[in-house]
This record gives C-alpha cells, structure tokens and sequence, in this order.
C-alpha cells in the first residue's frame, strides 16, 4: 500500500495525527515565545523557524521534504551577509512609513492617525490599497524585545512566510484537497525555492498574499471539484472568505483575476455551452494569443482607472513598447522573468543590501522562473488535456502571470503570485520541456543586454 493509498484509507488517524502536530508546533512556538526573555531577538526567530520547518517536514513523506530543514539554515548565515540597514534596502522605507503610520510604537495598537491614513488610501472592491500584510512582520519583533536590531525584519519575514505556508498545508491536508505530490512543490516552492529567497531580500507583504492565493484555490476545489460532507462545506466556505480576505487586504485587484480564472475554468471544464465547445474546437495555443490580446485591448474599458496600478509604466528600458498587443505582453514577461539584469558586470548590489549571496541565487530563481514560463507556453495544449486538478492549478498561475500586464516593468517580485502554482510543471514529465531552453533563454538574454550596451 502506497503513502497516498494510506492517506486515504485512514481518515480519522491520519486527521488526529495532522490536529496534534498542529497543536505541538503551536505550543513549540510559545515556548520559544515566552523564552524569548533569555534570548537573543536572532536566537528566538531563527528557532521559531526552525519549529515551523519541523512541522512542514514532518507534514509529508519522501526525500524532498528534507528541504524545509534549508529554511532556517540560510535565513540566518545569508543575514550576516547585508551591508546597509535591512529596512532601508529597496522600497523598505515604504512599508517602515506604512507601519508608523498604522500603529502606536508603544503601545503597539492602532495609532490615532490609522484611520486618517485608511481613509486617504484608494478603494478596490471596497478594500483600502495599505499593505497590510507588513504589520505582523514588523509587530511581532517590537513586540517581543524593546530594541529590535534591524536584521531581525528579515528573520520576521521569513517566519511568517513559514507560517503562512504551514496553515496552507493545514487547510489542504485537513480538508484533503490536494494531492500530497502537488501540495509538496507548492510549500517547496514557496518557502525554499531560489525565487522565495531572493525577493526576501528587502521588505515586502507577499507572503500574505500568496498564502490568501492558496487558500483560496484550495477552498475553490475542495467545494467546487470534490463531494463532501455538509460541515466539511462549510469550513471550506470559511477557508474560502478567509482567503478572499487576505487578498482584499493585500492585492485586491487580483480579484479581477480570480474573476477571469472562474471564467477559464467553467470554460476549459464544458460548463459554458457554445463557447466551450467553440474552445474544445480551436488549437489552445490560438486561444492564449486571442486572450491575451482581448485582455490587452479592453482592459482600460473593463477596468476602472482607479484600480489600476501607478506603477503601470514604470521601469524598462522599453516600456514604450509594454502596451503594445501582445509583443507589450511578452516584453513584460521576460522583464519580470530576468531582472534584475544582465548579470555579467553586475553593478546594481544596493537592491541586495550588499550582500553578494543573492546574485547566485536570484540566477538561479531566473532560471527556474524561465523554465516555469517557458514549459508553460510550449505545453500549453497538454495542460488542457491533463489531470482536472493539475490542470486547474496551472490555469490559476496562468492567469496570475497575465496580471503582469497591469503591473511595474522589469520586477522579479510580480512573478511571486503566479509560481507556486506553475511549480507542479516540475513534478509533471509531461508538462515540462527540456531545461537547455531556459539556459538558453538566459544566455541569449545575457549576449543582447550586453550587445544594445555597446551600441546604445
């Protein structure tokens, strides 16, 4: 009998074995919490995180697993690596500023001027655009110790990018939504991939995010692709407003995307009539051009301003060209896919802090990302014709790759949304071409960057 075969016929044991894991992680937690008064604020945040890797090890089976354990291993030795403040590395005043403005520092509540400051931001599906998702990171150190070392917002933010995927792999393994292979990659990908390190190398509120993404896509199949009993229904109809909420309060013009993936879903599954039948009749390949290509030309009509990012132009030596159909589209990608780049004679250390670590890394997490995109496109047909659920996840990765086209040019970061759910390629054969295309890819993208250098 196989682990999945396993799972399956023991229900209850295995449902009693996930709640008790759950409930001695959480009391690990405390204890390091309420210890924390002898520790250092290193100490006490690399072993937190060291708990939760614990836990999403021990949430699996196979080999693979072991790579949760890298988690607290390279959070605290890539630290001593950052040669400016950690807070001041990129945009990191942004979510400092964001903070002081929403909470008292000595009391730790809400200040006075948070409502102001609510109340000035942009409204989208009702949801005020603040970036919600840093106050934990931030809260929970000044919580814990009155002199908080700067580099202690990076442990943070890797311990709550660590929690945020262990209640994923909660909801899903409790619910027994996803597959345990598919749920796997996902948490691998999110937690210790190339990418997941690199983009934590300045403050930033993603990791709520991608955790609403999940519960929400988690919530979707549970109720929507499997039959369950009245209770489960409705604890997956709480997951599910849980999710949507976490994106509200982080992107919530990403609700435009769930709208679209809703469609493409009922669509690709023959739910809609004529217009399925019209999709099952065309090569899939054509399908994502027209896509793309209406997405890009009614947009501004469909799509209030307001909702728009200001930062839609911003960034790329040929944002010019980003709005053009289609080519706007591709330009975007590969942007988002290299930066930053190219990597020869790298000069742009001050996004990294200094610290030398993370130009290999963020390589790595290029190629990976490329690799990703590319299989994508060339095995758009098969992902049509695969399993209901792989088939459903990719999809909603694919749809969160086309909000790239309302976003900054030329940021890595805008891709984290989209790749936890294009990871299952990896484990699919089928899915996934050889990786001398991405090597490729970069390698082409390297020579070109250097050749307009010399001639511009």
């Amino acid at each position: 009998m196989t682990p999945s075969e396993f799972y399956i016929a023991n229900p209850v044991r295995d449902g009693r074995s996930l709640v008790i894991r759950t409930i001695l992680m959480g009391l690990a937690i405390l204890a390091v919490i309420q210890s924390s008064i002898f520790l250092t604020p290193t100490q006490t945040f690399i072993l937190i995180d060291f708990v939760l890797s614990i836990y999403l090890f021990s949430a699996f089976t196979g080999s693979l697993r072991y790579l949760f354990l890298i988690h607290p291993v390279f959070l605290l030795f890539s630290s001593y690596g950052f040669q400016i403040p950690y807070s001041e590395i990129g945009v990191g005043f942004t979510y400092v500023n964001t903070f002081e403005m929403l909470i008292n520092p000595e009391t730790l509540t809400l200040d006075e001027r948070a409502y102001e400051f609510y109340q000035d931001k942009t409204t989208v599906f009702g949801f005020r655009t603040v970036y919600f998702g840093i106050i934990p990171i931030m809260w929970l150190p000044s919580y814990l110790y009155n002199e908080v070392p700067d580099i202690t917002l990076y442990y943070s933010m890797g311990v709550f990018n660590l929690l945020y995927i262990s209640f994923v792999v909660f909801v899903s393994q409790f619910f027994k939504v996803l597959k345990s292979e598919n749920l796997l990659i996902i948490a691998l990908f999110a937690t210790v991939s190339p990418t997941f390190f690199d983009v934590g190398t300045t403050l930033h509120r993603y990791g709520l995010l991608v955790c609403g993404l999940l519960v929400f896509l988690i919530s979707y199949i549970g109720l929507f692709k499997k039959n369950y009993s009245f209770t489960s229904m409705m604890g997956l109809l709480i997951t599910l407003g849980i999710g949507l909420m976490m994106i509200g309060y982080s992107k919530p013009q990403l609700f435009y995307v769930l709208i679209l993936f809703l469609f493409l879903d009922l669509l690709v599954s023959k739910r809609l009539g004529l217009m399925s039948k019209i999709f099952h009749a065309i090569d899939n390949r054509l399908f994502l051009v027209l896509l793309v290509l209406a997405i890009q030309l009614f947009a501004e009509i469909i799509i209030p301003e307001p909702h728009l990012s200001e930062a839609i132009n911003y960034g790329g030596r040929f944002a010019f060209i980003s709005d053009v159909p289609i080519l706007g589209f591709i330009v975007r990608l590969i942007y988002a896919v290299l930066s930053p780049f190219p990597w020869i004679g790298f000069s742009q250390w001050q996004i990294y802090g200094g610290n030398f670590i993370f130009l290999p890394i963020h390589i790595l997490s290029a190629f990976f990302s490329a690799w990703l995109v590319l299989s994508l496109f060339f095995r758009f047909n098969e992902v049509f014709r695969s399993d209901h659920q792989d088939r459903t996840i990719i999809i909603f990765g694919f749809c969160l790759l086309l909000s790239l086209m309302f976003s900054g040019i030329g940021y890595h970061v805008y891709l984290i949304p989209a790749l936890p759910f294009l990871a299952i390629i990896l484990i699919k054969k089928s899915l996934r071409i050889s990786a001398v295309f991405p090597v490729g890819l970069c390698l082409i993208m390297e020579i070109l960057a250097h050749s307009a250098r010399a001639l511009l």
